[in-house]
């Protein structure tokens, strides 16, 4: 059988498309009438739904809900009963850290219901990998634990370029609450 000239190159393409647009509106039309005609039920529980959600998001951003959650958070922390010194000095032995005098401060009161434990420690020159893991020790042993500030700096003394040799300065704060 031979191709009729009078029919354009592209016919076949065209068809074919316009097929497959047919077909896919087929389905979508037999979608839209099972969705809306004969599941009317749910619209209605989605309306439902989605007004709880919003009336439960309005509740939980009043601010007296944002500092319930904060005071949560402060006194989940305080599960653990060590003092900032004893957790640091347990770092510091943990991952053998010579450090400087260091005194802890007593508490200050810093707002309703909460103290502040500021202490500061000077870390001896040691490998920095370890002193990173020493803050992160600390850190995590409580979680009303911040790292207020650290200074880390290169030691003087170090041989060349390959010798691992850093000093710091932590800054620690532990917020308490009464």
């Amino acid at each position: 059988m031979a191709d009729n000239p009078t029919r354009a190159p592209g016919e076949k393409l065209q068809t074919a498309i316009l097929t497959f647009l047919m077909t896919g509106g087929g389905f979508a039309l037999v979608t839209l009438i099972f969705v809306l005609f004969l599941n009317p039920g749910k619209a209605g529980e989605v309306a439902r739904v989605e007004k709880e959600y919003q009336d439960l998001t309005a509740l939980l951003s009043k601010p007296e809900k944002t500092a319930l959650r904060a005071q949560a958070k402060l006194s989940e922390g305080q599960a653990n009963t060590k003092t900032l010194s004893e957790v640091v000095n347990e770092a510091l032995t943990t991952y053998q850290l010579d450090y400087g005098t260091f005194a802890a401060t007593p508490p200050k009161a810093f707002k309703a219901g909460l103290d502040k434990v500021d202490l500061e420690i000077p870390v001896k020159p040691a490998k920095l990998l370890n002193i990173m893991q020493f803050m992160a020790a600390v850190r995590d042993a409580k979680k009303t634990i911040q790292v207020e500030s650290a200074t880390i700096t290169r030691d003087r003394r170090a041989l060349g370029e390959e010798d691992d040799s850093w000093s710091a300065t932590v800054h620690f704060v532990d917020y308490i609450s009464k």
